[in-house]
């Protein structure tokens, strides 16, 4: 019976154009995906980062405390890692 199956497939040629076709399919989409996740850490580089540092400084028990640009905008000057945009 199945032999029968296989030769009635590769007898008929549109039933064969289209079984090849729907096997092709998630052969595409495989490949499309892997694509997409191969390297996702490989271009971070060229990314670009925009920092924007709202923070206020405050006084707090007699000391000016400016978080914002002590740990965060200070420290992320010296990364060279990414292309950073301070504003």
């Amino acid at each position: 019976m199945l032999k029968n199956e296989w030769k009635r497939l590769f007898n008929n040629k549109i039933l064969l154009i289209s079984s090849i076709v729907i096997l092709f399919i998630p052969i595409l989409y495989g490949a499309f995906f892997l694509k997409s996740v191969w390297d996702p850490y490989g271009k971070t580089g060229d990314l670009p980062v925009a920092v924007v540092n709202h923070d206020e400084s405050v006084n707090y028990q007699g000391k000016t405390l400016d978080v914002g640009n002590e740990l965060l905008v200070n420290n992320l000057k010296e990364n060279k890692v990414f292309r950073l945009e301070f504003r």
